[in-house]
């Protein structure tokens, strides 16, 4: 039995019956301007109760907030209409500007809301701009029928990065479903606070070789800064089969894991030993580490793992990615994410980390382990279940939000005459589709083909479409984008 996995062994059941770390509440947050209003606080009598400084539009209503105070509810109507709150200026071609003043550049928004919207999605617009010029801007989506109060933080993407200009206005749109498509019941949503913040704006990728693109030569080939149970095999004398590197991957190369079996020929016996990768300290031996010894320098509370898993899992095995989180070699932190299932292409997968309740520091270091095992991680069942893991990152966001769900595309000019460019930045090789609908939701035109990895320039021709506005709407790669676009002639 290899020592990476003998040290794993030992380690597990004492880890598996210790109470699991709470989640810390992460107070590490600034809270910066605001949006006039945010809590739904104060309110305006006429012939209808309003909250001071929001225009609505529909079934709204004051309720009672999450523990005291009040709550904006929103509700879809019987005649088969979205309602809608916002702060927000539409110009004469139906785009939304800034409505307040506010001076800051947050990089998220933290939503507390109580969802009941059937099968419906309540969407969230919100922008900064800089002296009339758009420098962010942020579409959201909140769904769910639990009816419980829950809190969300969504990242706020800037144009241009972190911007060096500071916003002076912005502006935000609150509808209850999607007015074009929907609404398709009559369901509800109940908003109780809508606050910007600053958090660590860092881009968090502080696993070492985090995407796998860097590799040493040893009789296999094996990922820089991370030790395999076939590396450790092979420094004991025995060859456990090919490389792990592979290019089937999310972005250049990618790491493939698999059971290994082990014969020894003059005990005859066989070992069936899991797949391991584990990142290691420099000058540390590969038969010494273990995901409970520190590994890498990190230094932030940070509040997940994500990375993108390919995987074909037979008979209960799962593919693995397990982290601990330290502060002077003590364990404060921890995270593990565990699944089963086959993905024939690969998917963001993300976990919560889950912090010590009497940790309230700064962690200074971290290991990740990456196995296919059975769900004990002593063995596996099936020598053909394997897992390809790439791309993986530490996150300030919680993981039930996706940051990749969003398409990077675009079209230009906007407005036009109908001869534009679509825009599309793809993180791989792949198929895209266009569609293009009126405002009642008709399709009226619609394209397909294949995007290259990188910046596509693609040209579109709509010209055939009478003057107006319309929907346009692009798929590809599992990601969706949409947006308004004008045709002027």
């Amino acid at each position: 039995m290899g020592v990476l996995q003998s040290n794993m062994k030992n380690h597990m059941i004492k880890y598996f019956t210790t109470a699991v770390l709470a989640v810390s509440a992460g107070a590490f947050s600034l809270l910066q301007a605001q949006i006039p209003n945010q809590h739904f606080e104060f309110w305006s009598s006429s012939t209808k109760e309003l909250p001071q400084n929001w225009t609505l539009q529909g079934s709204v209503s004051k309720v009672a907030g999450n523990g005291s105070g009040f709550a904006l509810k929103m509700t879809n109507t019987e005649d088969n209409s979205s309602s809608t709150a916002a702060q927000a200026n539409l110009d004469d071609l139906g785009f939304y500007n800034s409505a307040f003043a506010y001076a800051a550049t947050p990089d998220s928004i933290t939503i507390v809301y109580r969802p009941l919207l059937g099968q419906d999605t309540t969407y969230i617009e919100l922008g900064f701009t800089k002296q009339g010029e758009l420098i962010a801007y942020e579409e959201i989506e909140l769904i769910g029928n639990s009816g419980n109060w829950t809190s969300k933080t969504f990242p706020i993407a800037y144009i241009s990065g972190t911007p060096s200009l500071v916003a002076d206005s912005a502006f935000i749109a609150i509808s209850s479903a999607d007015g074009i498509f929907g609404p398709y019941s009559n369901g509800s949503i109940e908003i109780d606070a809508i606050t910007f913040k600053f958090n660590n704006n860092s881009a968090a990728a502080n696993i070492p070789n985090h995407s796998f693109e860097n590799w040493t030569n040893s009789v296999i080939e094996y990922p820089t800064a991370w030790a395999t149970q076939a590396l450790y095999l092979e420094s004991e004398g025995q060859f456990a089969g090919n490389t792990v590197k592979t290019n089937i991957s999310h972005f250049g190369s990618a790491i493939r894991l698999s059971g290994i079996i082990v014969r020894d020929l003059e005990l005859g016996t066989v070992d069936s030993l899991p797949g391991v990768a584990l990142t290691i300290k420099p000058g540390v031996s590969v038969g010494n580490s273990d995901v409970f010894t520190p590994s890498f320098a990190i230094n932030s509370r940070y509040k997940s793992i994500r990375g993108h898993i390919r995987s074909n899992m037979n008979l209960g095995d799962v593919a693995a990615v397990w982290v601990n989180i330290f502060e002077a070699d003590s364990i404060v932190g921890s995270a593990i994410y565990m699944d089963g299932t086959d993905h024939a292409s690969f998917f963001e997968f993300a976990e919560n980390i889950s912090w010590n309740p009497n940790f309230s520091g700064i962690p200074d270091s971290a290991t990740v382990a990456l196995l296919v095992s059975d769900s004990s991680f002593n063995t596996f069942n099936d020598s053909q279940s394997y897992a390809i893991f790439d791309d993986l990152s530490f996150d300030n966001y919680d993981a039930s939000v996706s940051k990749n769900s969003k398409l990077k595309a675009g079209i230009y000019p906007n407005p036009s005459n109908g001869i534009a460019s679509l825009k599309l930045n793809s993180e791989s090789a792949t198929g895209w589709n266009l569609s293009v609908y009126q405002l009642n939701g008709e399709m009226v035109s619609s394209a397909a083909g294949q995007a290259v990895a990188g910046h596509n320039y693609i040209p579109i021709d709509l010209t055939q479409l009478p003057k107006g506005i319309y929907i346009l709407k692009v798929d590809s790669d599992g990601k969706t984008h949409t947006e308004k676009i004008i045709i002027t002639q």
